[in-house]
């Protein structure tokens, strides 16, 4: 719930880091085909794959510039790799390369508004044909069922595996300077190897 947000604040707030996103690597090959039977089965998001996704966290950790899939703009390594993703270490393949995860707290009806105001919200509905109309409409509907039929018992299962292996738990309520303000207090305490970035932010 608002993680985009927060991650380019916190980019802004550091003096030498880079974000990486992970929906910017979803194909029709990342999830299962059947994401209900993931779920019946006892949620392993080992089923997700990432593959370019967890190659690009390893370059990127060892100083070496990749090339986003979204944009194909090439991203070049930072001090501080700031990684967007909803599975954190509960996905091996790229979790292995989270050095300290942050966990926005976010209820689980207003993540379901979010996804439902940037559906609507970014649509122009008054410039839109009927048939465009129509396909808007059944998106939503698509989002509803879904929710109803799998994606909730996903979130909870997320909540279950993700949230207790967070290195810190942030309210969502935060404004997202806030936010990006109190992880960088937290990874200096956590000492951390970035003792030049927090001693030039604390000057």
């Amino acid at each position: 719930g608002g993680k985009s947000t927060v991650v380019r604040e916190l980019v802004n707030q550091l003096d030498d880091a880079v974000a990486i996103y992970f929906d910017d690597y979803e194909t029709p090959e990342t999830y299962p085909k059947s994401p209900a039977a993931i779920v019946g089965d006892g949620a392993d998001f080992n089923e997700v794959k990432s593959p370019l996704l967890a190659q690009h966290l390893c370059s990127l950790k060892n100083g070496e510039p990749i090339t986003s899939p979204k944009s194909g703009m090439v991203v070049q390594p930072a001090k501080i790799i700031v990684f967007e993703g909803p599975l954190g270490r509960a996905q091996q393949e790229t979790g292995q390369y989270i050095d300290y995860l942050v966990f926005i707290d976010t209820p689980l009806e207003v993540g379901l508004a979010r996804r439902f105001s940037r559906s609507l919200g970014n649509a122009d509905i008054e410039a839109m044909s009927k048939d465009e109309l129509q396909n808007q409409l059944k998106n939503v509907q698509w989002l509803a069922d879904n929710y109803l039929l799998w994606m909730r018992d996903a979130y909870l299962a997320q909540l279950q595996q993700v949230r207790p292996d967070s290195d810190i738990i942030l309210d969502w309520q935060q404004a997202p300077e806030a936010l990006a303000s109190a992880i960088i207090d937290a990874l200096a305490e956590a000492n951390l190897r970035f003792g030049d970035i927090w001693a030039r932010r604390h000057i």
